[in-house]
């Protein structure tokens, strides 16, 4: 099944590019990666889990998706030639 990717961010590269930064869950690990149209442009994906078995569970899932979004976003605009795959 194709996961469905929801746009957290869009950020602006040095080099003029426009990366649109998107998350995407599978049970209760959730994934972050910059893209560009339909095409991953960042090396890798940041990933993180959320183990709460309580109401606070979407909570805790938004703040992890903003601190992973957030790390992707220095990652790309401090040193995009790791981080960058055009």
């Amino acid at each position: 099944m194709t996961p469905h990717y929801v746009l957290i961010r869009s950020i602006e590269l040095p080099t003029g590019e426009v990366v649109d930064l998107k998350y995407w869950g599978d049970g209760r690990s959730i994934y972050v990666a910059g893209f560009i149209g339909d095409r991953q442009v960042t090396v890798g994906e940041y990933s993180g889990e959320v183990d709460i078995a309580d109401d606070f569970d979407a909570t805790f899932q938004q703040s992890l998706i903003n601190g992973l979004a957030s790390t992707a976003e220095s990652d790309l605009l401090e040193n995009p030639c790791f981080h960058f795959r055009p």
